[in-house]
């Protein structure tokens, strides 16, 4: 995927994450009060996943990258990210946001699961290796096969 290909994927993965959090915001009005405390679980459950889904999108493409050196070089200038303290940061946030979204998924769903799901794709992109870029690289593949998707839409390889 090219930079000017990934255009379009980087749209398609903004899309995704706006229609995530304005159906999750709303989604106590879209659907019945009979069905809300039945539905609510599953609902955010599934805006969870589509939000880190729609993140992944946005990460492999060139607007991701800008914000994940963004992200690297607001770090460096806060901690210097290069130092071993700046990493260990960088991995400790990275554990606490991975198990928070696992407990949003199991025990407590919600819109702040959305919004943790999405930071830790971007945090887990600044860790440099290890056991938590693996998490990335394993869990992304279906964001990564749906910006390389729309970006062959686009005319690009």
């Amino acid at each position: 995927m090219n930079a000017v290909t990934g255009w379009p994927a980087a749209g398609a993965g903004v899309v995704t994450l706006g229609l995530v959090i304005i159906a999750g915001s709303f989604a106590s009005r879209l659907i019945p009060n009979r069905w809300h405390r039945r539905t609510h679980p599953v609902l955010h459950r599934l805006f969870i996943l589509l939000g880190y889904a729609g993140a992944t999108a946005l990460l492999v493409t060139t607007a991701g990258q800008f914000i994940v050196r963004a992200l690297g070089w607001a770090a460096g200038v806060l901690s210097s990210i290069g130092s071993g303290w700046g990493l260990a940061g960088v991995v400790i946030l990275g554990v606490f946001l991975l198990l928070t979204v696992i407990t949003a998924l199991v025990a407590e769903p919600g819109m702040r699961g959305v919004y943790y799901a999405i930071a830790l794709v971007f945090v887990l992109a600044l860790v440099p290796g290890g056991f938590l870029h693996s998490i990335l690289v394993a869990t992304s593949g279906p964001g990564r096969a749906w910006a390389s998707a729309v970006a062959g839409w686009a005319g690009g390889a």
